[in-house]
C-alpha cells in the first residue's frame, strides 16, 4: 500500500503542477495577458472551467495512479475504473465547454469571425474532441481499462507538449516585441541628438515621435511572426 501511495502521490504531483501552472498562466495578471497579451476573453473562458476541473481531475487522478501501481485485479479493475470514467467525464464536459465554435475558445480567439477551415471543419473536429474522452470510458468498460489509461495519458501529454509549444512560441515574440522597443528607442534618442545639436529638436518629443510610428520596425514583426 504505501508503495502505490508514493506512486500515486508522485503522479498526483505532476496533475497539481499542471493545473498550478496554467492557473497562473490564466490569471487575470498573470503570464498569458501581461506579457503574451492573450485577450481576457481567453483567459477567462480557460480559468473559469479550470477551477472546477482541477478538484475533480487531481483526487479522482490519484486514485487512478495507487490503483494501477498496487497490482492487484480487483482494486484495479472495480475502484481504478470507476475513477478513470469519473476524469474522463469531467475532461468531456471541459471539451465540450471550451472547445464549443459558438461561445468556446475558437470564438473568443477569432473575435466572432465564422471563417476559415477550421470555422468549416467545426462539425468534424468539435465532435471529435469531445467524444475521445468518451471513447476511452467505453473502451474501459468493455475491458481494455489499461489500453485506455495508457492512450489517455499519451493523449494528455501530447495536449501538454503543444501547450509547451505555444508558450514558447509566444515567449520568443515577447522577447521580439522587447529588441524592438529597445531598437525604436535608441534609433529615436539618437534622432533627437542629432536634432538637438542642430538646435531643432530636445529628447522631450521621443515619446511622440515613437507613437508616431516615425521608425518603421515592421519587417522585422513580419519576420518574427
Amino acid at each position: 500500500f504505501l508503495e502505490a501511495a508514493g506512486t500515486g502521490l508522485t503522479s498526483t504531483a505532476w496533475i497539481l503542477w499542471v493545473f498550478i501552472s496554467f492557473t497562473w498562466i490564466f490569471a487575470p495578471a498573470g503570464l498569458g495577458p501581461a506579457h503574451f497579451r492573450w485577450t481576457p476573453r481567453v483567459t477567462g473562458l480557460i480559468q473559469r472551467h479550470l477551477k472546477w476541473l482541477g478538484p475533480i481531475v487531481v483526487p479522482v487522478g490519484l486514485v487512478v495512479a495507487m490503483a494501477a501501481s498496487e497490482g492487484t485485479p480487483s482494486h484495479t479493475d472495480a475502484l481504478g475504473r470507476i475513477a478513470f470514467a469519473v476524469a474522463m467525464a469531467a475532461l468531456a464536459v471541459f471539451a465540450q465547454r471550451v472547445l464549443k465554435p459558438k461561445a468556446g475558445l475558437f470564438d473568443r480567439l477569432t473575435g466572432g469571425g465564422q471563417e476559415g477551415w477550421i470555422w468549416g471543419l467545426r462539425y468534424v473536429w468539435y465532435p471529435v474532441l469531445v467524444a475521445t474522452p468518451v471513447f476511452f470510458i467505453a473502451q474501459a468498460a468493455v475491458g481494455y481499462y489499461y489500453t485506455a489509461l495508457t492512450l489517455s495519458t499519451r493523449g494528455l501529454h501530447t495536449v501538454w507538449v503543444l501547450v509547451r509549444a505555444v508558450i514558447i512560441y509566444d515567449l520568443v515574440r515577447r522577447w521580439f516585441r522587447v529588441a524592438r522597443t529597445k531598437i525604436a528607442l535608441a534609433k529615436a534618442i539618437e534622432r533627437r541628438q542629432a536634432k538637438e545639436e542642430h538646435g531643432t529638436g530636445s529628447l522631450e518629443g521621443i515619446a511622440v515621435e515613437l507613437e508616431k510610428g516615425a521608425i518603421d520596425l515592421s519587417a522585422l514583426d513580419d519576420q518574427v511572426r
